[in-house]
């Protein structure tokens, strides 16, 4: 049991906390670098006009489809075999996959390609939560989950600056080979106390049909999942479609995705700090959650009303939107810390993979809309919905800041 966390600490600076976050700087960086990389690649790859938007959210969605799915493999096989076996398996996956994106000569295996890393990187965020919340004493479990966030979200902007330097190929070659290296760190890990003494006491661990034969677990999973849908709004739409919607804004210049992404997650960055310590300060999650979505959806209100921007304002505004999103990682949280040890590998894995799904149905809805009402329309009636449908969500789970990790649901 050497390789085993039975005590938990105090320390924010610790070994769980550094090597997980890195493993999720590398996570997110892989995520994110098709976004940034979308136009130019897709371009390379033969496609111009209508069909590098229409082929980009198809593939977009391909990735969606397998964080979906990989996260519920991950998230049960977290909760079955163990937290450390489950990291090293999703970040071998996805590594692997980002590093073959280098080499794609059609749109098909690009697809594929994004699918299969899609289901590798739906482990790493969710698992990395669930090990540092039963790593530390609940006191500063928030301040351990908020470093991870802010290190950890730092790989989007990584992302941004690796597009403005490099070749769109160079690019995944450095995420597929950072995750490579990374992947020798996993051994350092210990793995969770919480996690052996649940498996030695017999109890079923990762039953993810619960959530559908138990109306009042799979409400309160449902409900997390949602709380995060104007953040996925964000990402997908004001700047990951920048390019597009700059355009009907009549920006002086072309807006470039890779400056709505690194300078959006720039402020997401900082936004994860102020969550955290808001969170701390308030001693609920609920209450910072809530103030976080408040600001969120008045910004996004005021940037779809607005009808002309410069390309100086339309960074600064996507700056500012990342800040009013920065609940990422207390929504993360909040999720492990609903459910008891025996499925909480499965709940921190899925609800952010699902959450992230969440961009396909307003993918959709955009696409829909965009023919009669113009994307700028289009957009915003998304975006209220989006707004909307999380306030109302996250109404319905109950406050967690202060209870003990160790329990069964």
């Amino acid at each position: 049991m050497s390789d085993v966390a039975l005590t938990k600490t105090e320390k924010i600076f610790n070994i769980t906390v550094l090597i997980t976050a890195l493993g999720y700087l590398v996570d997110v960086y892989d995520m994110i670098i098709f976004y940034v990389l979308r136009r130019t690649s897709l371009e390379d790859l033969g496609l111009t006009g209508e069909a590098l938007t229409d082929v980009g959210i198809t593939i977009v969605n391909m990735q969606m489809v397998g964080l979906i799915l990989g996260g519920i493999f991950f998230g049960i096989l977290g909760d079955k075999i163990g937290r450390k076996k489950c990291l090293i398996g999703s970040i071998l996956v996805y590594s692997l996959a980002t590093l073959a994106c280098a080499f794609v000569q059609n749109v098909d295996h690009y697809a594929w390609l994004r699918f299969i890393a899609g289901f590798g990187l739906a482990g790493e965020v969710g698992i990395g939560v669930a090990l540092i919340t039963e790593a530390m004493k609940k006191e500063r479990r928030g301040l351990g989950v908020t470093l991870f966030g802010f290190i950890g979200i730092g790989g989007a902007v990584l992302a941004g600056l690796a597009a403005e330097f490099f070749d769109w190929r160079t690019c995944y070659l450095i995420g597929g080979a950072a995750g490579l290296i990374l992947l020798v760190t996993r051994s350092m890990l210990m793995e969770s106390g919480l996690f052996e003494l649940t498996k030695a006491s017999g109890v079923k661990r990762g039953n993810f049909l619960r959530f559908f034969t138990e109306p009042k677990l799979g409400l309160r999973y449902l409900c997390c999942i949602l709380i995060g849908a104007p953040i996925m709004f964000v990402i997908g739409i004001p700047w990951t479609l920048g390019p597009e919607i700059g355009a009907a804004m009549g920006t002086d210049f072309p807006v470039k995705a890779s400056m709505t992404i690194m300078l959006g997650y720039s402020g997401m960055m900082v936004g994860d700090v102020l969550a955290g310590l808001l969170s701390q300060k308030l001693k609920s999650r609920r209450k910072a959650v809530a103030i976080f979505i408040i600001m969120a959806s008045i910004s996004i209100c005021i940037f779809l009303s607005m009808r002309e921007f410069s390309l100086a304002g339309y960074y600064t505004f996507c700056a500012w939107l990342g800040l009013t999103i920065g609940y990422w990682v207390n929504l993360i949280t909040i999720a492990a810390e609903q459910f008891g040890t025996n499925l909480r590998a499965t709940v921190a894995t899925s609800v952010p993979n699902f959450t992230r799904a969440t961009l396909i149905p307003m993918n959709l809805l955009l696409a829909y809309l965009k023919p009669d009402y113009g994307i700028m329309m289009a957009a915003s009636i998304v975006g209220v919905i989006a707004v909307v449908v999380s306030l109302i969500a996250l109404t319905q789970i109950r406050e967690t800041f202060d209870e003990d990790m160790d329990y069964h649901t």
